[in-house]
């Protein structure tokens, strides 16, 4: 008994300290290809190692809520960093712009591209022949602009029964990748990493709230966290979201 005590106590000993060993990065899945370019150009820069985790923004938020080590988090919209301010995880005053994104609608290349026409007279079932897929409203922010533009044009009860909800954007491009779905709804950013779909129309902005990525500071003592939110914010790491089809924020 007393042998499983002592291991307990290194046990919490070392996940204790580990956060000053490395800098944890939780960054939504749509921006994770221009983090990870980001990061790896800066990694030199400082002493500590980074880690990048990479998930939807409901599901970072709420595991950053229940404990998970975190010093930075970027998110696909405000609410999950609303969410972690309301539950004192988060500098409020640390809440940054980061950069601002658009959706898009995407097929196969090897597939006929949906012919779709965006007037709440289209009849938006006759482009599903198997399914669609957009990210789940529940949690995933792409999904949530997804839904306000269907919602808009009156399109999403339609639909709805023929799409997959996919975990986040990433998955949700995977799927069309796959062939699995007629067509997806994801970031451009998205879209431009992949070499087997194409971008069939830009969804005009006016049927969806403007998407704005968002970068705060987790309640943790790491100074080299605060180095790396600095340059996020340089001149290099807009130029690398430009060139990740994001827009930047002056």
């Amino acid at each position: 008994m007393r042998k499983i005590y002592y291991f307990l106590i290194f046990a919490l000993a070392f996940f204790s300290c580990k956060t000053e060993d490395k800098v944890s990065l939780y960054t939504a899945s749509g921006a994770l290809y221009a983090t990870l370019q980001i990061t790896d150009f800066y990694k030199d820069s400082i002493a500590k190692e980074i880690d990048c985790n990479s998930a939807s923004s409901g599901i970072l938020a709420r595991q950053i809520n229940s404990g998970a080590d975190a010093d930075i988090f970027i998110s696909a919209n405000s609410e999950w960093i609303n969410y972690l301010i309301k539950n004192n995880k988060v500098n409020k005053e640390s809440v940054t712009k980061l950069a601002l994104n658009s959706l898009v609608i995407i097929s196969r290349k090897d597939k006929e591209p949906p012919v779709i026409m965006f007037d709440k007279e289209f009849d938006i079932r006759k482009t599903i022949k198997n399914r669609i897929v957009i990210g789940n409203p529940e949690y995933v922010p792409a999904g949530r602009y997804t839904k306000a533009f269907l919602d808009k044009l009156n399109w999403y009860n339609s639909v709805i029964d023929k799409a997959i909800l996919a975990t986040n954007v990433s998955a949700t491009l995977h799927y069309v990748e796959m062939g699995e779905a007629d067509w997806g709804i994801v970031y451009k950013s998205e879209a431009l990493q992949s070499n087997l779909v194409r971008i069939d129309y830009n969804i005009p902005e006016r049927y969806y709230p403007e998407v704005i990525f968002y970068l705060c500071r987790l309640k943790t003592v790491n100074n080299d966290a605060d180095k790396l939110i600095n340059f996020f914010m340089s001149d290099i790491s807009r130029a690398i979201f430009t060139k990740n089809g994001f827009k930047t924020i002056n």
